[in-house]
């Protein structure tokens, strides 16, 4: 695993804010105090990304269960339905194509596009050695898959574009494709994509040139999202967590102090949220993120973030440091807890 863990163990319990009896929820309406729901743990393979539409239209995928394939999880709003899309070995990361399509990447260098209502899939290999970590795209017919191929010391990096009909490997600035992997893609359009990687790299794409951003550090970048083309987000570290925030013009430094590595963000309505190891979740704006008062989430690693549109926290992870990728964990903070998933 490319993943570096200090040698000590974190021992900590799900709690809820301390404070008053009474509290305002992330949309500011008082209520009883929100607590941090364990929607899922311990299951054989750690979760990776969650996603969505609504409160009653929720994702999470994940990692391979000890040779019993992938987890992908669906919530809504009354049951958990656990799909079986095809693919063996992990998941990393899902996109909603469609209404009635949702495309999964993952190892093997498969990319699955799944239809819920019929259970079916079609399954594409565009280069079998690279383990995709990111999806995203603008359209069913632009779409990007990033990651790399991590047995390779350099110039393992990898960008695939898909136009509707194929897929094409997209070629980088110098400094990217000499690094090892790229991990997560997002944009707002078709001519406003981003990317980010090892080494600190950031790629832009602006509709007619792949551009490298100054981000002024070299730890790796594992998640990059945003809620406009002058508000982006990119998390990472290894071991110490940076945050780094796009204002339209260069990215400022935002990481808080004394932080393990960071791995997910989101941007919704009230900002962003962040979470990293240990169960760690952070909040905030442009100007500072904020850890939360209610302190660690889980005793498990986070490795992504989702707000759904009614400001529920969907938090997903496991034991991201180990040999294989387990514990897996599924958070939820808001006024409407889901129902707990047992396997």
């Amino acid at each position: 695993m490319w993943y570096v863990r200090p040698g000590w163990l974190w021992m900590v319990a799900l709690v809820a804010c301390s404070g008053p009896d009474k509290e305002e929820t992330h949309s500011g309406t008082p209520t009883e105090p929100i607590v941090y729901t364990a929607v899922a743990e311990g299951l054989p393979g750690a979760l990776l990304s969650v996603s969505g539409t609504a409160a009653d239209d929720v994702w999470a995928v994940g990692a391979d269960r000890g040779g019993a394939g992938p987890l992908v999880l669906q919530w809504d709003g009354a049951a958990w339905t656990s799909h079986d899309v095809g693919s063996p070995g992990d998941l990393w990361w899902s996109w909603r194509a469609g209404a009635d399509e949702r495309w999964i990447a993952g190892a093997g260098g498969r990319i699955v596009r799944y239809t819920p209502s019929a259970g079916t899939s079609v399954v594409d290999v565009p280069d079998p050695d690279v383990t995709f970590f990111g999806l995203w795209g603008s359209g069913p017919d632009d779409v990007y898959a990033v990651g790399g191929n991590l047995t390779q010391p350099t110039g393992g990096a990898a960008v695939w574009r898909y136009d509707g009909s194929a897929w094409t490997s997209v070629a980088l600035p110098a400094a990217a494709a000499a690094t090892i992997a790229m991990y997560k893609v997002w944009g707002t359009s078709a001519d406003d994509v981003w990317v980010c990687g090892l080494s600190g790299i950031v790629l832009h794409w602006d509709g007619a040139d792949w551009i490298q951003v100054p981000t002024g550090t070299t730890q790796p970048l594992f998640t990059i999202a945003g809620s406009a083309a002058d508000d982006v987000w990119a998390v990472g570290g290894a071991g110490n967590g940076i945050a780094l925030h796009w204002d339209g013009s260069s990215f400022v430094d935002r990481s808080p102090a004394f932080v393990e590595t960071l791995q997910g963000v989101v941007v919704g309505a009230d900002g962003a949220v962040v979470v990293g190891w240990g169960g760690r979740v952070f909040s905030g704006d442009a100007d500072a993120l904020v850890e939360d008062p209610r302190g660690r989430a889980t005793v498990e690693d986070l490795h992504a973030v989702w707000v759904d549109p009614d400001g529920g926290w969907w938090m997903v992870g496991g034991d991201l440091g180990g040999a294989t990728l387990s514990a897996g964990t599924l958070i939820y903070s808001g006024a409407e807890p889901p129902a707990a998933f047992v396997p």
